[in-house]
């Protein structure tokens, strides 16, 4: 038995509200009150009658009774107000709050078996989609409100990381942008050193250096501690000895090159490369306000990336090693539409939630429905259940949907499940 079921089906009202106690008392609830999704007690302004008395607040659920003391409730203010305590199993004689005795139910015999297995159904599916054989006999009206759902969820929490970044700046929003972008650059693997990389980079430093492409380059790899070794090629001396004038000039303190991750790489997405291609487009991209404008076209975006590497890139992969194949110095279509969708969306998102504004935050979800879905395993399974991607919305709320939901079966906050197991 799971705690959260509990709540499920009292909530649904599936257990009625006439109740009698462990010392034999009726309890009815006049109220089922509100459920609390923060810490404390799990329903909110209940009113029970009770002895006699209506009692106004809140109602606590455990699957043991015992588990009131396992979590140290008695010794917890937030819980010294419970009008009623409501358990799967009675393991202890009694709960008190210090001389008073909560009246506690034990739901054992009122538990609808046939229906408790069929949430356990759900739960011990073996697929990576708890419910992806029942998906396509739901309506597509509980599939859209999920998705909707778990889009806000995705954006909000994504979100918050933005809102930290400009209050940790001084309210610079710009700066906020820039570390949301590295962060897209660096990947799973290198996001915290390409952060890094910008929460040591001055933007008047840029200024200073007049934003001229090869002395930017210079001081990016600088920063990131890419230039201390020996080599014959011209082009590194040269960003060498930029580089030497600039630590002067700034006092900089590079980072150590060992933060840097290579292995299980493929090698467009080497730091190097894309440290390149970053300082590129640092140069190139359009103003960060731009995208809270009304006017604001989707192919601004495209035209930023639409960079040219120093020909030293045509044949590296990374500083120290060149390559005999030819590379390809831009970044892919599919890498720009990542950039934005985990760095620009979120962004206005936050912007949104930062001013208080729906109008933006609503423009950060239409803003996904511009570009094509993602394609990946997840999105696969998804679809093999019957779920109709059409554009990063959907693939980003089924994303969410399947990390928060499926991952960690949680079937009855979802509304796919709650439908499933309601019919």
């Amino acid at each position: 038995m799971k705690e959260e079921y509990l709540h499920h089906v009292f909530k649904r009202k599936m257990l009625g509200n006439i109740f009698k106690t462990i010392n034999n008392k009726k309890l009815k609830v006049l109220d089922f009150g509100e459920y609390n999704f923060n810490a404390g007690p799990d329903f909110l302004d209940a009113k029970i009658l009770y002895d006699g008395h209506v009692w106004v607040g809140p109602i606590e659920f455990h699957v043991n009774a015992s588990d009131w003391y396992k979590h140290k409730h008695q010794h917890d203010v937030a819980y010294s107000n419970v009008v009623a305590h409501f358990v799967y199993k009675n393991d202890v004689a009694t709960v008190h709050i210090k001389d008073y005795l909560i009246p506690t139910v034990e739901l054992e015999g009122k538990i609808d078996k046939q229906h408790f297995e069929k949430y356990q159904g759900l739960l011990n599916a073996n697929a990576e989609i708890l419910c992806h054989d029942q998906i396509k006999r739901l309506d597509h009206a509980i599939i859209d409100e999920q998705l909707n759902d778990s889009i806000k969820e995705r954006l909000w929490r994504k979100a918050l990381i933005v809102i930290k970044d400009i209050e940790a700046n001084a309210g610079n929003r710009d700066k906020a942008f820039l570390l949301a972008v590295a962060r897209v650059f660096g990947g799973t693997v290198n996001q915290l050193p390409f952060q890094s990389v910008i929460e040591k980079l001055e933007p008047k430093w840029l200024a200073k250096l007049n934003y001229d492409a090869f002395k930017t380059e210079a001081l990016i790899f600088g920063i990131a501690g890419m230039l201390n070794f020996d080599s014959e090629d011209d082009y590194i001396g040269q960003l060498q000895e930029e580089f030497r004038y600039q630590k002067k000039l700034f006092d900089i303190v590079e980072m150590q090159p060992q933060n840097w991750k290579y292995s299980r790489m493929r090698p467009h997405n080497f730091p190097d490369i894309r440290l390149a291609q970053f300082n590129a487009w640092l140069n190139n991209r359009i103003a960060t306000n731009e995208f809270l404008v009304d006017k604001w076209q989707f192919e601004n975006w495209r035209q930023s990336f639409k960079i040219k590497l120093h020909p030293f890139w045509e044949k590296h992969f990374r500083l120290k090693n060149p390559t005999e194949k030819l590379v390809t110095t831009s970044p892919t279509n599919g890498f720009i539409d990542l950039i934005f969708i985990n760095a620009v969306v979120p962004y206005v998102y936050a912007i949104g939630l930062w001013e208080g504004n729906d109008e933006y935050c609503n423009r950060a979800m239409q803003m996904l429905k511009q570009i094509k879905p993602e394609n990946n395993s997840i999105i696969r399974d998804w679809k093999r259940a019957g779920v109709k991607v059409n554009s990063a919305f959907e693939t980003q709320s089924l994303l969410e949907l399947k990390k928060q939901g499926c991952n960690r079966k949680k079937c009855l906050f979802c509304a796919l499940g709650k439908s499933i197991l309601n019919r």
